[in-house]
């Protein structure tokens, strides 16, 4: 095979490369969409008057540059969905509050015996066991439990003397699944936090706010 063969062969010949699969476009899921939703709520200036979209916009670019988010991260975001955020009643709380701490881990030990009979019955049904209701043998041995309670805090802040717990929310809202159903979901979830914050600091939490962000519902607790 001569020189002029060999330039024949290959110029019909075509190699089809595929981007790495890490690389290719996907779909964002749910949890991941809000990964990046809390992610930006942490890291949003709230030192100032207010907050709107190009703030927002200013806070994403500075968090791709700095690789805690990745572009594709960001592209279904809409930067005025977080800015309305601060036009809601707790968004101006927390525009002049007196202090403010964002995604706060902790880990708490809950006496059973502490708990409310309606708390007892919500730890069977997601432990997966008979409900409290139809077994007072396993009513009395949760009682001498102590409910470990394990979680991250959105936000925690205070405002005019007040403690106020902040919670986000990503859930799409639609007839199905309305702000009042979403809001039932939610309402151990926010009370157990609670709780924990008030055996924590030894002080009253005066207020529980949650956020959705589609629709940009505000709901107090």
């Amino acid at each position: 095979m001569n020189v002029s063969d060999t330039r024949a062969e290959g110029s019909s010949f075509k190699l089809h490369l595929r981007r790495p699969k890490f690389m290719e476009e996907t779909q964002m899921t749910g949890a991941e969409r809000g990964t990046v939703y809390h992610t930006l709520m942490q890291h949003l200036p709230v030192d100032g008057s207010s907050v709107d979209a190009e703030i927002v916009e200013q806070t994403i670019s500075r968090l791709i540059s700095l690789k805690i988010l990745l572009p594709h991260q960001v592209e279904a975001i809409q930067p005025g969905e977080l800015s309305s955020f601060f036009d809601t009643e707790p968004g101006a709380e927390l525009l002049r509050a007196e202090w403010i701490r964002r995604e706060i881990p902790f880990i708490y030990g809950l006496p059973a015996h502490r708990s409310p009979a309606e708390w007892l019955h919500e730890l069977s049904l997601n432990a997966g066991m008979q409900t409290v209701d139809e077994d007072n043998n396993l009513q009395a041995s949760l009682q001498e439990e102590t409910v470990l309670v394990q979680g991250i805090i959105d936000c925690l802040y205070e405002v005019d003397g007040e403690l106020v717990l902040l919670d986000y929310k990503t859930d799409r809202v639609s007839e199905h699944r309305g702000v009042e159903e979403l809001t039932r979901n939610y309402h151990f979830q926010l009370d157990l936090y609670g709780r924990a914050i008030e055996d924590i600091l030894g002080r009253k939490v005066d207020r529980k706010w949650l956020y959705f962000f589609d629709g940009g519902h505000a709901v107090k607790l």
